[in-house]
Order: C-alpha cells, then sequence, then structure tokens
C-alpha cells in the first residue's frame, strides 16, 4: 500500500523489533510506522531506544490494539503518533505526513481514549498555579541564606539562628524551597 504511493518512499521493511533498529540505523528514514507487538523486540521497547538515539525521527505506532495502556506506553516511548491497523490508507498516508512535519497524529479512537484518559485525570490546564507567598521574615531569611551568613545573622535584636533558619524555611515551605543545613560546616545550601 505504501509502495505505491508518490508522495511517501519505502526504503525498507522490518520483522521484528531488532531489525527495525538495524534497518534505521542503515537507513535513517524521516518516519517509522511500527508494529507495537513483535517479536524479539515488542514496540514500545524499540521505540524507546530509538526516540532516544534518533529524536529526530518520527515514530507511529501501528496496532489492532487500542487500549489505554498500549497508547500511554508507545507515548511515553516516544511516539509522535498512533494508527490502528483498521485505517484507510490515506489516513496512514496522512499521519505518516504530519509526523514527517515534526507533529503529532492519533486516529480518532485514539484520539478519542486520550480525551478520556485527561478528563479523567487529574491533570487541570485551567487551574492555575499559585507561586508562594514568603513573609518578610521569611524573605529576610531566605536572603541570609543566599548570603551565606554563618550561625549568628539579622541586626540588632532581630537575630536569627541556623535552627530557626532550618525550621522556619525548610519545614514550613518544603514545596517551595530545599534546603539543607550542615551544622558541622557552618553550611546552608539553598536549591
Amino acid at each position: 500500500m505504501i509502495k505505491k504511493q508518490p508522495s511517501v518512499q519505502l526504503v525498507a521493511e522490518a520483522s521484528n523489533g531488532e531489525e527495525l533498529i538495524a534497518l534505521t540505523i542503515e537507513h535513517k528514514p524521516d518516519v517509522i510506522v511500527t508494529d507495537i507487538k513483535m517479536p524479539r523486540l515488542d514496540g514500545v521497547e524499540a521505540t524507546k531506544r530509538l526516540s532516544k538515539e534518533f529524536p529526530n525521527i518520527g515514530i507511529i505506532a501501528l496496532s489492532m490494539f487500542d487500549e489505554e495502556n498500549l497508547i500511554v506506553d508507545m507515548l511515553e516511548a516516544g511516539a509522535k503518533g498512533y494508527l490502528l491497523k483498521n485505517a484507510h490508507k490515506d489516513e496512514i498516508i496522512e499521519a505518516i505526513k504530519t509526523v514527517n512535519m515534526a507533529q503529532t497524529y492519533y486516529c480518532n479512537d485514539t484520539s478519542s481514549k486520550l480525551a478520556q484518559m485527561i478528563a479523567r485525570s487529574s491533570f487541570k490546564p485551567t487551574l492555575k498555579t499559585h507561586k508562594p507567598e514568603f513573609s518578610e521574615r521569611e524573605f529576610a531569611v531566605i536572603r541570609y541564606i543566599c548570603q551565606e551568613m554563618s550561625n549568628k545573622v539579622g541586626k540588632g535584636d532581630k537575630m536569627l539562628y541556623k535552627k530557626h533558619l532550618k525550621n522556619r524555611i525548610c519545614t514550613e515551605k518544603p514545596q517551595y524551597l530545599y534546603c539543607a543545613v550542615d551544622f558541622p560546616n557552618n553550611s546552608i545550601s539553598v536549591n
């Protein structure tokens, strides 16, 4: 089917995942259409290896299964497209062209499954994340930490001690700031 398309050139065909990797190294195609269930090395593992070695090659999964776990596995492995084997030849050609332009392509069934998975997930792109809010005292502590002050830091009667630094920042706002206090070395690190 692909061989007969003037806009797409078929450079090789593989019968298993290991052969797919070897032929990719040899031919360096622009797009790979791979089965998920293959002998010797499945499509998920082959896609992981190829995506790591050749990040600019677009990979399309071709499967008779539209199970959520397979879709997710292939996308996490680096596939840029997902088609079912019963897809019309025009759709396969369209997927190849789309992925070749560094875009993603999912057949209607897969797009629907992805939408359902996102709807069920805790991913909420419309919710705004709140920036951390620190008090003036916490900002002072952070400034002292960044200036690498030692045991006693601060001015006048507002002395701050390492123990206070550790307790105030590291325990009250741990999701915003990581710090480690190494008392023997008098060192403080902030990440």
